[in-house]
């Protein structure tokens, strides 16, 4: 499978339109285009940049694996400090869930703001709770 199959997919994944695309990204709807059928290829700095926006790695969108999911946030972060309760990232699935949650591109079409925002505000009342234990 190409590169433009691969950024359409992932593009697909998320819900998102070429519009979306060209919105999220900073890039014209004709380079997506472009990339998207084969016409160009991106540069690799770029193929960095969409493979974090699209939520998979550079190594899925060039064909070096089929898994299009990034590694798990907490093998990312293990030795990072959580900014609000001060516990290390991954040292529980509770927490393991937030850091996900946190980290994904939602693309906001099955959750409105207030509604993440509730649920985040609930995860984080969660952390602090076993924080305290």
């Amino acid at each position: 499978m190409a590169i433009g199959d691969r950024l359409k997919i992932s593009r697909e994944r998320l819900g998102w339109s070429q519009y979306r695309m060209e919105e999220e990204s900073g890039y014209s709807r004709n380079s997506i285009i472009n990339w998207e059928t084969g016409v160009r290829v991106p540069r690799a700095d770029i193929l960095a940049e969409l493979a974090k926006l699209l939520n998979t790695t550079s190594a899925y969108l060039v064909g070096e694996t089929d898994d299009p999911l990034p590694p798990a946030p907490e093998a990312q972060t293990s030795a990072r400090r959580d900014e609000y309760t001060g516990i290390t990232r991954g040292s529980s699935p509770l927490l393991n869930l937030a850091i996900i949650f946190e980290t994904l591109k939602h693309d906001g079409s099955n959750m409105s703001e207030e509604e993440r925002a509730a649920v985040m505000s609930l995860l984080t009342a969660c952390i602090h709770e076993i924080s305290k234990k």
